[in-house]
């Protein structure tokens, strides 16, 4: 059973935690905050997003440049879904992770991850 955590670092860490499980186990992981999941498997992020959501994940994009839409998988997506491809630390994942919660889907400082 995943942990509650609400603060920006309880989130990072939990975050990288559940990553490096992932990875060991060879087995998606799903982070859920306020309505919103997210999930991650092999290097790879499945993500929602509304017009205004992907906007915003556009800008973020650019902030985390190691971090791309992979084209293919999206296209062929369900209208909404985007797929990115995440090779990178564990820590890097975390620190988008959290960007993504609190930039691209507006959750507050407090949000709580599960």
């Amino acid at each position: 059973m995943p942990t509650a955590a609400d603060t920006p670092g309880d989130r990072k860490r939990e975050f990288v935690r559940r990553i490096v499980e992932s990875r060991r186990a060879d087995e998606p992981v799903v982070f859920e905050a306020e309505g919103v999941t997210v999930e991650y498997e092999d290097r790879a992020i499945r993500l929602e997003a509304t017009p205004a959501e992907r906007e915003r994940l556009e800008g973020l994009l650019e902030a985390y440049r190691v971090f791309k839409t992979e084209q293919p998988e999206t296209r062929k997506a369900p209208d909404g879904v985007r797929y990115l491809s995440a090779v990178t630390d564990a820590k890097r994942v975390a620190d988008f992770l959290e960007a993504l919660f609190r930039e691209v889907y507006e959750r507050p400082e407090r949000y709580e991850l599960r």
